[in-house]
């Protein structure tokens, strides 16, 4: 059983479960809206395809299908979620705040050695590539250039990746580089957020607000109800017949 959380991060956790309800909450009215049918230009090379993968045959339904999913529980609400969460963290903790320094998302005192940091938030392990590390370390070099130009020169421990969830072990060879190659700091999962807050339980205390949030949203039905009625639609119809009036 996890001891009790300090007063403060007792209201942050509050607050957490607020705003994943707001944001599980946002996430089903996208889905409700994912229904209308003009927001989609199928790929006609690759929507008949995509729907018999995902059914076995090419079907109103099977188009609907291959439309909504990759939308709606793809990349559409991850990028959503890492937007949201940053600016709830430097709104809400009261020893982080967003960053002016160009390139860094959020400056923050490290609660485990007492630093100032400056950070580049990233949602998960694997959530960089090649051509991130070059930009990012570029970024990182010139934040430390300006800052000891204006008579503040810090070390590079007080640069830092900040990656939301996952473990070391989980990153991706991008993540190592910076770090083992251009010497930034990678803070992963239990780690950053213990930086952040103080509190070496607070991951797991996090993932707990999340299940509550998740069980307070209505969203069983939501999906295939958007499926159903976007099946409907004359448009995706049209299309089904198009596939087997071309055989």
């Amino acid at each position: 059983m996890l001891p009790e959380p300090s007063e403060q991060n007792e209201s942050v956790l509050t607050a957490l479960e607020d705003f994943f309800e707001d944001f599980f909450e946002s996430q089903v009215r996208k889905i409700e809206q994912s229904a209308n049918a003009s927001i989609y230009t199928p790929n006609p090379a690759l929507i008949w395809f995509l729907a018999k993968t995902i059914d076995g045959e090419v079907t109103p339904v099977s188009i609907a299908k291959a439309l909504i999913l990759p939308r709606q529980l793809g990349t559409s609400p991850a990028t959503s979620f890492g937007t949201r969460i940053q600016s709830f963290i430097s709104d809400t903790l009261v020893n982080a705040y967003g960053s002016a320094a160009s390139g860094m998302d959020i400056e923050f005192e490290d609660q485990i050695d007492g630093k100032m940091k400056y950070l580049q938030l990233k949602a998960g392990p694997l959530t960089i590539n090649k051509g991130d590390v070059t930009p990012m370390d570029g970024e990182f070099k010139k934040v430390k250039q300006l800052l000891r130009a204006n008579g503040r020169p810090l070390s590079d421990d007080h640069f830092a990746v900040g990656v939301m969830y996952g473990e070391e072990r989980d990153l991706n060879a991008f993540y190592l580089q910076l770090r083992d190659v251009h010497g930034w700091e990678l803070y992963v999962g239990k780690d950053f957020w213990w930086r952040l807050t103080g509190d070496e339980n607070f991951m797991e205390r996090l993932l707990l607000v999340v299940r509550t949030a998740t069980e307070k949203v209505n969203s069983s039905d939501v999906l295939n109800t958007a499926i159903g009625a976007l099946s409907r639609d004359a448009r995706i119809i049209n299309l089904a017949m198009d596939y087997h009036g071309s055989k």
